[in-house]
């Protein structure tokens, strides 16, 4: 933003701001725009603990030809060195994209490197639709159309790719540790476990429920709601990881 005196305060330096002045206070931004994400915004991200270490960031597609068609200005080699960057200051990130699948030209070599972009980047949650044409916009009048089945074959393709991505990166986290801090806010009567600073996955549970399947919710800290909680997972009688993985998988998210 620019102030008065003309001073202007760009997007990493905004975000530092209120993360030094809202020190008790998580914060998420989205949704970032590959071509406007910098080394500088990654780096300054891993300096506040405040800061949710997630970040959205919508790649559209894995084709260098695809990506250029849709005058997205940015490549998939850029884009991983953002990846690798980000894993590097902060090697619990949390990372979370948006694909459209069969974009006007896009070919079964496209679609091909899409599935090989995803198992490099290893998102942990993809928002995937299949292209679906707006009036007057340019990408309509392209030519080269794809058939409607055939995007729907390739999202479902797509979408199978990444829950076998969601899974592994599931189980590594378990493995790490059987057990998570999470932070649970109450909102209309729901209530919402989140990961420490969304470092790790999310479940959405109600605690009811949660109890019903024999999980041990133990509170951590006398603290003003919301209150930070701890999730017991190896208190599910004859449950191992792997079980427990596939039993609430449904229910994780970002």
């Amino acid at each position: 933003f620019e102030a008065e005196n003309g001073e202007v305060t760009d997007f990493t330096a905004l975000l530092e701001l209120v993360a030094q002045a809202a020190p008790d206070m998580r914060i998420r931004y989205t949704t970032s725009h590959p071509k406007d994400m910098s080394d500088e915004t990654i780096e300054m991200m891993a300096k506040y603990p405040n800061i949710a270490k997630h970040i959205h960031l919508p790649v559209q597609s894995g084709s260098n030809s695809v990506l250029k068609a849709m005058n997205r200005r940015y490549t998939r080699e850029k884009y991983l060195s953002q990846v690798e960057l980000a894993r590097k200051y902060m090697p619990d990130i949390v990372l979370t994209t948006d694909i459209i699948v069969g974009f006007p030209g896009e070919s079964e070599e496209d679609f091909e490197q899409t599935l090989d972009f995803i198992r490099k980047a290893r998102f942990l949650q993809i928002h995937a639709f299949p292209y679906s044409g707006r009036k007057n916009t340019p990408a309509i009048r392209l030519p080269d159309q794809v058939p409607m089945q055939i995007r729907r074959e390739r999202l479902h393709k797509l979408q199978q790719v990444q829950k076998d991505i969601r899974m592994q990166i599931l189980t590594e986290i378990l493995e790490q540790s059987p057990c998570k801090q999470v932070l649970f806010e109450t909102d209309d009567g729901a209530i919402v476990a989140d990961g420490d600073h969304s470092v790790h996955p999310t479940a959405i549970l109600e605690v009811t429920r949660m109890r019903a399947k024999g999980f041990d919710i133990v509170e951590i800290d006398d603290m003003p709601e919301p209150k930070f909680m701890k999730l017991v997972t190896y208190d599910w009688p004859g449950c191992n990881r792997a079980e427990f993985i596939r039993r609430m998988e449904p229910y994780f998210t970002c």
